[in-house]
């Protein structure tokens, strides 16, 4: 058989897809892409053979036949023509889209499988319509499929057309990433297709597809070291490459976090941060926020409530910063008030206090790379936390900064004291802190088991405010965590004036809306 030739290819491809013949069809534009004789052969008469050979692929669902004539086009595109991809433009609408013939086909690419899965999902939605007669009773044939499997007519329906070509389309963005990776003229459009491949794992809820695809983008990170040498290799030292990088990370934070992947968001909070240790410029207070909230969020979902609270505090902090781009006043109270509830419900007690010497060892790692994370200095306490919440910097001189050390715990009395001899503290100092701004329930919270706790009353006074909290969308998942801080407290100052107690007193006294008693772990846990 003769070889085809890239100027009679196409025609040749025509006359057989005229009768039918498309397999024939795409073999012939097949041997024409993968050959080494059209490497010499210009973009301007490949590329309209290479689109025709696209869309046979697709039409066939040929994914790696697809795959082999782009990465060879791919060779030859990069070779015989830098200069037009240098002029990377994502926009559909080119006058001349052949100056552009590589990123033209990967998106001409994306774009077929994209909507042969649309086509796929409107044929399945037909198909569940068009039913010969509605009150036709069921066939045989069809009652012992319902018995063998639980999954309706519409499940069984999508499985059959709209699930292959789902497969066909992920293929494709795996396809497209891998072409396009490690080149910084193409990486412009590697971002665009990663961000679309988020965008399809959100949008049919696809968490095994997002979990490769993080996978993925996460090695040619690390490959981008070893292609460093290469001719337009990317370099994450340029600002604008590396804020592309950090952009896309968001983008595969914020899916993790509505896909509730949130070991998949934790490495990717490992994976932004490490980018940010390679950024000169700073980052932006909304990517700052959102970073901040996905990490609460991760913390709380782990029950690592005091990360939980430091994450929520570097949230505020960052917030009150910036209040005139990220947050109004409401916004600042209710980040006060999360802080602050937060930090009130940390354990007292140290879960790791009764682990062995490996797992202590093992948990000190840990907690030195959360607090990387957080980019704090030292690792957080819940004392140092509430700390922050009542003084959150520094005021005044090293002497009233001794003095403020010490007169912590009454609270109450220096927030009164200040608006009487103002003299002793700055006025915009004191509209940072935290207890001002948050809701009048917790500061009385706060002061019930900070400052004034006292057993014999404190069920009375606090019952209320725990209703309160439990009937508020943001503050009920709290409520478990403060019983037990709260039960630690009652325990810990019964066990100091009495030695020797009735278990009936006990029980009497910390039986405030409290849902269940406590457990014996808890109880052993509890210093005597």
């Amino acid at each position: 058989m003769r070889y085809p030739t890239p100027s009679n290819a196409l025609k040749r491809a025509e006359e057989l897809l005229a009768v039918g013949q498309g397999q024939a069809a795409l073999a012939v534009l097949q041997d024409v892409v993968t050959s080494r004789r059209s490497r010499s052969a210009p973009l301007t008469l490949m590329e309209p053979i290479v689109l025709k050979f696209i869309e046979l692929a697709v039409e066939q669902r040929k994914g790696k036949i697809a795959k082999e004539g782009l990465y060879q086009y791919r060779n030859t595109a990069q070779n015989t023509s830098v200069a037009t991809i240098e002029l990377a433009a994502f926009s559909h609408a080119l006058p001349f889209p052949h100056l552009l013939p590589l990123q033209t086909v990967v998106k001409h690419f994306i774009e077929l499988a994209e909507a042969k899965v649309q086509r796929a999902q409107l044929k399945a939605e037909q198909v569940t319509l068009d039913l010969d007669d509605l009150e036709a009773l069921e066939t045989p044939e069809k009652l012992m499929i319902s018995t063998v499997t639980s999954d309706a007519n519409k499940d069984r329906t999508d499985r059959a057309l709209v699930t292959p070509w789902l497969k066909f389309l992920w293929e494709t963005y795996r396809t497209c990433l891998d072409i396009l990776r490690n080149n910084a003229r193409l990486e412009g459009l590697y971002q665009t297709t990663a961000h679309q491949a988020f965008q399809f794992c959100l949008r049919y809820g696809r968490k095994a597809e997002y979990r490769r695809l993080c996978d993925l983008l996460r090695n040619h990170l690390l490959s981008i070291s070893r292609y460093s040498h290469q001719a337009y290799a990317v370099n994450l030292g340029d600002p604008e490459s590396l804020q592309r990088h950090l952009d896309t990370r968001f983008l595969q934070l914020n899916a993790a976090s509505e896909l509730e992947l949130w070991q998949e968001a934790f490495r990717s909070v490992e994976d932004i941060h490490n980018l940010l240790g390679l950024s000169k410029k700073p980052v932006k207070p909304l990517m700052q926020a959102n970073y901040y909230e996905t990490l609460a969020k991760i913390f709380l979902t782990a029950e690592n409530l005091l990360f939980h609270s430091a994450a929520w505090n570097k949230y505020y902090m960052l917030v009150k910063r910036h209040s005139a781009k990220l947050g109004s006043p409401e916004e600042q109270q209710r980040l006060a008030s999360l802080f602050l509830l937060s930090a009130l419900a940390i354990p007292i007690i140290s879960p790791s206090k009764s682990r062995g010497y490996m797992q202590m060892d093992e948990s000190k790692y840990k907690t030195r790379r959360l607090t990387d994370l957080l980019s704090l200095s030292r690792i957080p306490t819940r004392a140092g936390l509430l700390k922050e919440a009542v003084w959150p910097e520094r005021v005044g001189s090293r002497i009233w900064q001794r003095r403020r050390e010490q007169l912590v715990s009454y609270t109450a009395i220096l927030l009164a004291l200040a608006d009487v001899v103002p003299f002793f503290f700055h006025p915009w100092k004191l509209n940072n802190n935290v207890l001002r701004k948050v809701t009048p329930e917790l500061r009385e919270l706060y002061n019930i088991l900070e400052v004034e706790f006292h057993p014999l009353s404190i069920c009375n006074r606090i019952a209320p405010i725990v209703e309160t909290l439990s009937k508020h969308e943001e503050y009920s998942i709290y409520c478990k965590p403060l019983h037990d801080v709260i039960l630690t407290r009652l325990l810990q100052q019964v066990g100091t004036y009495v030695y020797v107690f009735g278990g009936v007193s006990v029980v009497c006294c910390v039986f405030f809306a409290y849902p269940r008693l406590p457990s014996r772990s808890f109880l052993k846990s509890t210093p005597r």
